[in-house]
């Protein structure tokens, strides 16, 4: 068993070491679903909050930069929406915009399959609420998982691929005020986020 795990390894870096990666720079387009989950506790004056988010889509664009073929570092800037019902039972579209920094780990695969592993930063922020409701924004970190997988081996001039992007944004912590019949209370909030994405992806 040792000796099959062993020769397992030694093949599989292999492989990854012939895989050559030409290009430095890969930009991604990619969309998919967005879930919030939100842990709210009792407010300023003693209330508990009824808010409640349903889960919704986002979009992300990403530029890449590959400091070997192992190492790289993704900056990425998202729009998405969600529906958001506040204590006063006002329902609304609201956005959610994170701008996403990682650092990834990519093993490279016969020139064509890169699954990666990431871990980052976050700056997270929220708008178009009820009138009556403000969500602070927010920043913390984020978990990120992923391939890029390419039709054509990527030593080709102009290599097109698709893109699977896992990311979770661990708990931050943001303020929610609302006012309600002019009384205005506080509630802090813990919340999480949770994307699966695809989309293309182009090195260049």
């Amino acid at each position: 068993m040792r000796k099959l795990l062993l020769s397992a390894l030694t093949t599989l870096f292999l492989t990854s070491s012939a895989s050559a990666f030409t290009h430095e720079f890969i930009i991604k387009g990619r969309g998919g679903m967005l879930q919030l989950n939100e842990s709210i506790k009792t407010g300023s004056k003693g209330n508990k909050s009824n808010q409640q988010v349903k889960d919704g889509w986002l979009g992300e664009l990403a530029m890449d930069y590959l400091f070997t073929q192992n190492i790289a570092t993704e900056v990425a800037v998202g729009y998405g929406l969600f529906d958001i019902k506040n204590n006063n039972n006002t329902k609304r579209s609201a956005s959610f915009i994170p701008i996403t920094g990682t650092v990834m780990f990519r093993l490279p695969m016969y020139d064509r399959f890169f699954p990666y592993l990431g871990a980052g930063y976050s700056y997270r922020m929220i708008s178009g609420t009820p009138k009556d409701t403000k969500i602070d924004n927010s920043n913390g970190f984020v978990l990120q998982a992923g391939a890029d997988i390419f039709f054509e081996p990527t030593n080709t001039s102009n290599p097109v691929g698709v893109n699977i992007d896992l990311k979770y944004y661990l708990k931050a912590k943001n303020k929610i005020t609302e006012t309600n019949n002019g009384v205005r209370e506080t509630f802090s909030n813990d919340m999480s986020v949770f994307t699966i994405m695809g989309g293309v992806v182009m090195p260049f």
